[in-house]
């Protein structure tokens, strides 16, 4: 018994499917919310991490900023001074360790990897670290802010108050970048070393606080994101600042899409 072979055209191919399919509005929106979410309540329920990024700047604004005056009266101009670099201090932190040092030991145990096979946006991730990070951040500066009023006695309206709040959440996203850029240059162990090499130094040369520094020193405080961010924040204050503080604001949104781009090829090429 013979069998017909069908011929090569008369053979039906399946439609090919397309490549990806793009995800609803609603479903992506959605996607985005979860994971900001449940990374926001990851933070929140991390001890290790949660209570010292919450306790240093409130614990160094106690010290310096009020017990180390004890019942000198302190200029108006001043306390807002010091109020200013503790808050801008705060937001600092949440950025470049939480998301710096977080990211870099997930790219190092393959968690980077794992979501990126996932059918969620990759940006989701990074996403929900910049909104636990600006939730931290915005925990700290209302403590800061309500330590200050209280127990300092420092004249603050509210508007002030409003705006250095804001100031300080999105102050938050240049640290955010410059953390991921780090995330993906160095490994998990090595980015605390890193991280804190470039932390501490910026805190005193950028001229958070009223600390005497040569003249060399203080001109090349400029050079650090904190800096331009605190310009800002004195601003939000109405406090005398060195340079235009919409100078300040373009410096920082230049220097956080540059970290993003550099970090953006860096991923594309190492993963």
């Amino acid at each position: 018994m013979s069998t017909v072979m069908p011929s090569p055209s008369s053979l039906t191919l399946p439609a090919a499917r397309p490549a990806s399919v793009q995800m609803p509005i609603s479903r992506l929106l959605h996607a985005y919310w979860i994971e900001a979410r449940y990374e926001v309540l990851r933070t929140l329920r991390t001890p290790a991490f949660l209570i010292p990024t919450v306790a240093l700047p409130v614990m160094l604004y106690v010290f310096f900023g009020i017990l180390l005056h004890g019942d000198k009266p302190t200029p108006p101009q001043v306390a807002l001074q010091v109020l200013s670099g503790f808050t801008m201090f705060s937001v600092i932190g949440p950025g470049l360790f939480g998301l710096g040092i977080g990211f870099a030991m997930e790219r190092q145990h393959g968690i980077v990897t794992l979501k990126r096979a996932q059918p969620m946006p990759f940006a989701a991730n990074l996403i929900g670290k910049l909104f636990s990070a600006m939730t931290l951040s915005l925990i700290v500066i209302t403590l800061l802010l309500t330590i200050a009023l209280t127990f300092a006695h420092v004249e603050l309206t509210a508007a002030q108050a409003a705006r250095t709040a804001l100031v300080g959440v999105l102050g938050v996203l240049p640290f955010c970048a410059l953390g991921l850029l780090l995330g993906t240059l160095v490994s998990g162990n090595g980015a605390p070393a890193v991280v804190n090499l470039i932390f501490f130094p910026m805190i005193y040369l950028s001229g958070l606080f009223p600390f005497p520094m040569p003249k060399a020193l203080q001109t090349a405080a400029m050079i650090w994101p904190a800096f331009h961010l605190n310009q800002l924040s004195l601003a939000a204050l109405d406090l005398q600042t060195k340079l235009n503080p919409w100078i300040c604001a373009e410096v920082l949104i230049g220097f956080t899409g540059l970290c993003i781009y550099l970090a953006a090829r860096r991923l594309m090429r190492v993963g």
